[in-house]
């Protein structure tokens, strides 16, 4: 059992004040036929700046301007675009989230001015902070956090893993893909029971967290051993104390403890492994599609596929699901311009089906979505591929900067353009609250372009 204190959500109107950290973006030096992604690439950091506060000495990233919150999988992609700035802050932002865990062990998919939200979002975090710990070696940061993503773990897996082992969204939005063909129509008039939908994401984004749990108990070991902590012989998910520097973050008013439920007395990092291998099987056995060559949702009660086109059968190449046998099926949808790597690459539904809109989740490019396709892309070793795709994303977000000036939630897939481009078109609440256009100044994750620059040195002599 896990000894759980829940602090009270840290984002609230009193004392979010602006930060003024130091930015440290990495030099790049843009060769003659790329001089126009000076600007762009430099406004990055400071938007990126622009939409940090800090409250209780602890920073915490908001996506954009209008969205007054801390959001889950936001932060998480966040927290890699500061992780090439500040280390210090992409810590920061993943502890903005955790000090958010409910007393059950749920991170809350936003918690904002107006509450907390009764979803999550997609599992990001542990992949984040291992991502974190490779660049920075902090051992006392992985000590710090590892309780609170063990316990997100083990609540996904009491809450949205259904008897044969798959996982399903409690709701649309759970998946931040809101309005896509998967679960709703167009204008979100009607929503899909996600709970009889095994969804090929979350199922993907549970491996993902499972693997890097493994890693991170694994260096929590070497934690406790190395500073000698009273816990060192305890199983190797015990609870660890915070580290200094985190305690000082910690507000005091509101902890409440609680004992939740835990793996114990075993390896760890064997068992999440264990875990990995035995939700990829079931993704075989229940996703994969030999004659398309794609990974669909599974609908448990009618025990059939669904069959709609979209960028989360790609996720298996992200978490090492597809065999080597499968990948390249893949691929070739990926790489295919008529299907996803459209001139602004990744369409997040496949360009040429019947359920491609240029409407928010319905096809148009969000920038988190295709970094981890070309992470997939890296991962069964198609570099060339990645690569280009990714010159190609980069350079269509700063073609559309050089027009707009400043940087948006999705793209269009055809040009640097937003004209065509809508919002949940037909629902009046979401185009009066957010517009009906993407939302502006968003970094947000679309920075991770900038990421992409420096990994692929694009644009550099």
């Amino acid at each position: 059992m896990l000894a759980l204190t829940v602090i009270l959500p840290i984002f609230g109107a009193a004392n979010v004040v602006a930060a003024t950290p130091a930015v440290n973006a990495p030099k790049v030096n843009f060769g003659p036929e790329h001089k126009h992604w000076r600007e762009p690439y430099d406004d990055v950091y400071k938007k990126l700046k622009m939409n940090l506060h800090k409250k209780h000495h602890i920073y915490m990233a908001q996506p954009a301007p209008i969205y007054r919150g801390v959001y889950l999988w936001d932060s998480a992609f966040i927290s890699q675009i500061w992780l090439k700035a500040n280390p210090k802050i992409a810590k920061d932002v993943i502890r903005s989230v955790l000090y958010n865990q409910q007393i059950d062990g749920r991170v809350p998919h936003v918690v904002s001015l107006f509450g907390t939200s009764p979803w999550t979002q997609p599992p990001l975090l542990s992949w984040a902070v291992k991502n974190i710990f490779e660049k920075t070696g902090d051992l006392a940061f992985v000590a710090e956090v590892y309780p609170a993503l063990v316990r997100y773990h083990e609540w996904l897996r009491r809450e949205r893993r259904g008897p044969e082992g798959l996982y399903f969204w409690l709701h649309p939005y759970e998946s931040g893909l809101d309005n896509s063909p998967r679960f709703s129509d167009r204008a979100e008039k009607h929503f899909n029971d996600t709970t009889k939908q095994r969804a090929v994401d979350l199922t993907a984004y549970a491996i993902m967290d499972a693997d890097a749990l493994a890693a991170l108990a694994e260096v929590r070991k070497a934690a406790v051993e190395a500073t000698n902590a009273p816990q060192a012989n305890a199983p190797t998910n015990a609870p660890t104390d915070v580290s200094a520097e985190a305690s000082a973050n910690v507000p005091a008013e509101g902890a409440a403890e609680v004992a939740v439920e835990a793996p114990a007395e075993r390896d760890a990092a064997s068992e999440y492994r264990r875990e990995a291998s035995e939700t990829r099987e079931l993704m075989q056995k229940y996703m994969w599609n030999e004659q398309d060559g794609q990974f669909y949702d599974y609908l448990a009660d009618k025990k059939t596929q669904l069959k709609v086109h979209t960028w989360v059968t790609f996720l298996a190449l992200t978490a090492g699901v597809a065999t080597p046998e499968q990948a390249p099926k893949l691929i070739a949808h990926l790489t295919n311009p008529k299907e996803y790597a459209t001139e602004i690459p990744f369409a997040t539904v496949q360009r040429n089906s019947a359920e491609f809109q240029k409407d928010c989740w319905r096809g148009p490019v969000w920038i988190n979505t295709a970094y981890l396709m070309i992470l997939g892309l890296e991962r069964y070793n198609d570099h060339r591929a990645a690569r280009d795709l990714a010159e190609r994303l980069v350079d269509g977000v700063f073609r559309t900067w050089q027009i707009e000036h400043t940087f948006y939630e999705y793209y269009d897939p055809d040009a640097p353009t937003l004209k065509n481009l809508t919002r949940k078109e037909g629902n009046f609440f979401k185009q009066i609250t957010l517009g009906s256009k993407p939302v502006s100044d968003f970094v947000g994750w679309t920075g991770l372009v900038n990421n992409l620059v420096v990994d692929y040195g694009l644009g550099q002599n």
